[in-house]
């Protein structure tokens, strides 16, 4: 079992597994008492005495966190994972032979975030469209490239092959695009060899503080995102935030997707956005805007933790957030983690517990943009 502290909290996982469970103060204490052998008949005593409770009282809470503790796994064999983010695109049915890669199609390569990949497209109107959400990738290096990305075929009739294996066949050029697109962020994370795989946007903000927004689909990150990078900060991702090693925030510098509500609000920030094709993603439609201004150069610190939250109804807030409430928020985002050891949940926790952190309840981006610059304030 891995064990870290966060604050007066704990953290607790299996080696090599996706999941996290963290404990409050209460529950990483009962876990000590648990892990030194005392059984469910000692450890209601003890929590008896602690706070005054009878000891069927005690021993009710007692058998109720050792049944979660069971669910999670921490006592045998874990359950369904909660941590295991979205799936990679699935490697389904046959793929006939008019589908596979023309050799002959010229292969792009491009930077994204700190990864080199290799892109070839088939169908020029499709290569061309997908350029355009690409946005403007860094310029190839002498680096070895990381992974190749083929969409072989027509429009009509299309497979992507990520390194050279048949990954998902379909039809149409929009859920071409749209599944390209997503292959090639998903393959510049590489989850595998990151501290974390946020779910997201990360910005540079006044040239040198690292801002991570996270938060669940619809709570109003990637307007807020694209409204600051209309101000002027530079946009790392949208979506996936890559967090390198040492901890610093990794951009892509890719296109932000802009679902409909968002438009209204940001027309007048970003003019080119009514130019921009809407594309049918998962049943919706969606727009996808290059970042405005210069893409990201290098992986920054990071400073500050932000959990937007859109409530056209409420009053503007900025509330300050506990590390162990910043590392619930970002599971319950659905981060992505991979390959676990003692050594990297560890560094998770030092990492979480770094910087600053709020939630930022906003009804309009005007009052969102008043209380990040409020929350800025707080950046050593």
């Amino acid at each position: 079992m891995l064990q870290a502290t966060l604050g007066a909290s704990a953290v607790l996982a299996q080696p090599g597994d996706r999941r996290l469970c963290i404990l409050n103060p209460l529950a990483a204490w009962l876990w000590e008492a648990h892990q030194a052998g005392y059984g469910v008949d000692r450890m209601a005593q003890l929590l008896a005495a602690r706070f005054a409770l009878t000891e069927d009282e005690a021993r009710t809470q007692v058998e109720a966190m050792v049944g979660h503790w069971d669910r999670a796994g921490l006592l045998g064999e874990p359950g369904p994972d909660p941590m295991g983010g979205p799936a990679a695109v699935p490697r389904t049915g046959r793929f006939p032979a008019q589908r596979q890669p023309d050799e002959a199609t010229p292969v792009r390569y491009l930077r994204l975030g700190d990864r080199q990949l290799g892109l070839a497209v088939d169908d020029a109107v499709v290569a061309a469209r997908l350029a355009k959400l690409l946005g403007s990738p860094g310029s190839p290096s002498d680096a070895a490239v990381s992974h190749t990305v083929h969409l072989a075929g027509t429009a009509e009739d299309w497979t992507l092959w990520l390194d050279a294996e048949p990954s998902v066949s379909g039809t149409g050029a929009d859920a071409a695009l749209v599944e390209t697109f997503h292959a090639l962020c998903e393959l510049a994370s590489a989850a595998e060899e990151r501290l974390i795989v946020l779910h997201g946007a990360g910005l540079v903000v006044r040239e040198r503080i690292g801002v991570a927004l996270i938060g669940q689909g619809g709570a109003g990150k990637t307007t807020l995102a694209a409204a600051l990078n209309a101000a002027g900060h530079v946009l790392l991702s949208d979506d996936v935030v890559p967090v390198n090693a040492e901890g610093k925030l990794v951009g892509l510098g890719s296109s932000i997707c802009l679902k409909p509500g968002s438009w209204p609000v940001l027309a007048p920030l970003r003019p080119d956005l009514d130019t921009a094709e809407p594309l049918l993603r998962f049943g919706e439609r969606v727009r996808y805007l290059p970042p405005a201004g210069p893409a990201p150069e290098a992986p920054v610190p990071l400073r500050l933790f932000l959990f937007p939250n859109y409530r056209p109804d409420a009053e503007p807030a900025l509330t300050p957030l506990s590390p162990e409430s910043v590392l619930h928020g970002i599971v319950t985002a659905e981060a992505v983690i991979r390959h676990l050891t003692q050594d990297k949940l560890d560094a998770l926790a030092r990492w979480v517990a770094s910087a600053p952190a709020f939630e930022l309840v906003y009804p309009d981006l005007d009052s969102a943009l008043e209380l990040v610059e409020e929350a800025l304030g707080a950046v050593p």
